[in-house]
């Protein structure tokens, strides 16, 4: 509901993002001199200007690319506004982040830089009132993505979901059963049976 609403919103994995000859894919070629000439790689801090930029697993960042992260956060404008001047920078981990940044996994800038703002939030089994409000957001995006009526959960299925505890990927995991619950749908409504949730056993060796 924020001025950013309308803006660009980028999200991407840090483990994919690390240094190359020509820079980085967050930064882009960072190195090059203002007036260089020759083609400019476009980066996603310049695909996300005025909107945000979700970094997930903000500690598999390179250690350089974390540093010039947290000069850029440093260095923006205190007004954070959707006019073009500035991103919005949200960082998410896995675990808590005072622990990662104690560990060395984050480095000290970027640590110093996203202090002020960290939000802890629960494991999804801590909070499972939140699992049928997000079971149906998760049916409604991937029955629009594969171009399907977005099917209700019945109350089997949802007390299916609800009574997992969610351990091996958190809410991941939730947003992976329904995905699959909604590619073995074909009515309006995900029954029970289409509900698949714990890690897949691992194959037999005798498996053909």
């Amino acid at each position: 509901r924020g001025p950013r609403r309308e803006a660009p919103l980028l999200c991407t994995d840090c483990a994919q993002i690390a240094e190359t000859p020509w820079g980085d894919k967050l930064f882009g070629d960072y190195r090059r001199r203002p007036g260089e000439a020759g083609p400019s790689p476009v980066s996603y801090l310049d695909l996300a200007r005025g909107g945000t930029i979700v970094l997930k697993n903000i500690d598999a960042l390179p250690r350089a690319i974390q540093d010039r992260l947290a000069a850029f956060i440093d260095g923006q404008p205190a007004a954070a506004s959707a006019n073009g001047t500035s991103v919005r920078i949200i960082a998410t981990c896995r675990g808590d982040f005072h622990e990662l940044a104690a560990a060395g996994r984050v480095s000290p800038a970027l640590a110093s830089a996203l202090a002020g703002g960290v939000l802890a939030i629960s494991a999804l089994r801590d909070r499972k009132r939140d699992i049928p409000e997000l079971a149906a957001h998760f049916a409604r995006k991937h029955a629009q993505r594969l171009g399907k009526p977005v099917p209700a959960l019945d109350g089997q299925s949802v007390g299916k979901l609800v009574t997992y505890d969610y351990r091996h990927a958190n809410v991941n995991e939730l947003e992976e059963a329904i995905r699959r619950a909604v590619i073995l749908t074909d009515g309006d409504r995900i029954e029970a049976e289409a509900i698949f949730v714990g890690q897949p056993p691992a194959p037999s060796r005798w498996a053909l």
